[in-house]
């Protein structure tokens, strides 16, 4: 991992002027999960690698956040970390991210103010969503009537964790969604 305070970001996604303003940046691979899945003389790994494979990206992803938070950070923009070319399950990753975040009792459930998901493409976006739908609290009262409204709308969810597209209200920037659609998540409570 590489983190590197003080980045100065002066463009947005398509090569625009914008106020300049300064953020912390980490790098960090995902596990190459199209590569580990192959093992000796082109046969494919099964659940034991699947596994492996999990529990590796669960200890980077945790990884990034406990760094974040040592280092006193209170919003983090995140992403799908390697679901692209390095061809990990998406739900998995969701899973993951929705663990340490925001399940009851996670570890880093109150360690940040706001975090955001900038992520490419509507399939990832709706698998993000869908997996984190699971973890969010529900009220007593929105549980009564939960059976009622999945019947009622299939084809539009509502979640706080999410909006679809969502804007970067702070500097008045609104991604186009070939560029990736940004999701954010109020601070969960305990």
């Amino acid at each position: 991992m590489i983190y590197s305070p003080g980045i100065l970001v002066f463009r947005d996604d398509t090569g625009g002027w914008v106020e300049p303003l300064k953020v912390d940046v980490l790098t960090c691979a995902a596990v190459n999960a199209g590569a580990a899945r192959n093992t000796l003389h082109g046969k494919v790994g099964g659940a034991s690698e699947e596994l492996k494979i999990e529990r590796t990206m669960k200890e980077r992803m945790g990884r990034i956040l406990y760094l974040f938070e040592q280092q006193g950070v209170k919003d983090v923009v995140l992403g799908s970390f390697g679901t692209g070319v390095f061809k990990n399950d998406i739900k998995t990753v969701a899973k993951i991210w929705a663990e340490l975040l925001i399940a009851p009792g996670s570890r880093f459930n109150a360690s940040f103010d706001n975090a955001v998901f900038a992520i490419l493409g509507r399939d990832t976006f709706e698998k993000f969503e869908e997996v984190f739908e699971e973890y969010t609290p529900k009220p007593e009262s929105e549980m009564d009537v939960e059976e009622e409204e999945e019947e009622e709308s299939t084809t539009q969810r509502t979640s706080p964790y999410f909006s679809s597209p969502s804007p970067y209200t702070s500097h008045g920037y609104e991604p186009s969604t070939s560029h990736g659609v940004p999701m954010k998540f109020p601070h969960a409570p305990m």
